[in-house]
């Protein structure tokens, strides 16, 4: 059996014994092998395999049959996005909701709020819960608020609903496995209560000022203060940790004691001195 390879751009065909270039609308004839390599000419599109004993359309290509003859036909991907739109009322006023995969839109009468994501358009639930438009994926959460059109956004690895409650568990993957498990509550406004910090004890004492600076980043500061000297501890509670470093967007280790830290306040360097495997001083300077 032969097939007809028609091409839609630039390309080099492979087969097991030879290769052939192709350029805009060439057809090529071949006989029939059990895999064919495509390389794209062009470079914004990657080279690609055909199992021809599968014969299974893609977007990259899809098996035709015309007068008796059996074509492969190599098409140019498509810029289509696809949508779905979903409605929900709330006492009268409807809620628009378009699932796409790269974004997220909620329109109402008087507002429209559009977020950048990537979801699946299937996989998701969408549900009304008091005067929230709800859409759960399997790791994120929204919530848009009808009433103060605003739009609430929650992600962890695990994601469970139950009532009016939503339970969260995020891991963070540093070096103490941080995992915080909380819950939401729907009622008029959100509210999030019972919040768990776990984590793993630490056992390397080079690890000990990363391990200081983890929780601290994740805002578990009770496991932050372990970490401290008790002269310390009485010193730096909660808020005076808050303020001293900010919110911690990333850590950057120069040894076991120095770090460079990107943060709110900017950039910072700090330095630990540390004594009998606990902290008992730190000094931090602008950059």
């Amino acid at each position: 059996m032969k097939y007809l390879i028609k091409t839609t751009y630039p390309c080099v065909v492979k087969t097991q014994q030879d290769f052939f270039e192709m350029d805009i609308n060439d057809t090529l004839e071949c006989e029939a092998e059990p895999f064919l390599y495509v390389y794209p000419q062009n470079a914004s599109q990657l080279p690609f395999c055909i199992n021809v004993t599968k014969r299974e359309d893609c977007e990259a290509y899809s098996f035709l049959s015309y007068n008796g003859q059996h074509i492969i036909f190599l098409e140019k991907p498509q810029n289509i996005l696809f949508q779905r739109k979903e409605f929900l009322n709330f006492a009268g006023a409807k809620c628009e909701i378009v699932i796409g995969e790269s974004s997220i839109c909620f329109e109402t009468e008087n507002s429209k709020i559009s977020c950048k994501c990537e979801h699946s358009c299937k996989d998701y639930r969408l549900f009304k819960l008091k005067n929230f438009a709800c859409l759960l994926f399997p790791q994120d959460f929204y919530a848009f608020s009808v009433q103060k059109e605003k739009l609430y956004h929650f992600s962890g690895e695990e994601l469970s609903f139950e009532e009016n409650v939503l339970s969260i568990t995020k891991k963070f993957h540093d070096c103490l496995n941080h995992e915080k498990t909380y819950k939401v509550k729907f009622d008029e406004d959100i509210s999030v209560t019972d919040q768990i910090f776990t984590s793993r004890e630490n056992t390397f004492q080079e690890l000990l000022c990363l391990s200081f600076l983890d929780s601290v980043k994740v805002c578990d500061y009770a496991s932050a203060k372990n970490f401290l000297a008790p002269t310390l501890q009485n010193k730096i509670d909660k808020d005076k940790m808050e303020q001293f470093f900010g919110k911690i967007n990333q850590t950057i280790p120069i040894n076991e004691k120095e770090f460079i830290l990107t943060t709110t306040f900017g950039k910072k360097y700090v330095v630990f001195d540390t004594k009998d495997g606990q902290i008992c001083d730190i000094s931090l300077d602008n950059l």
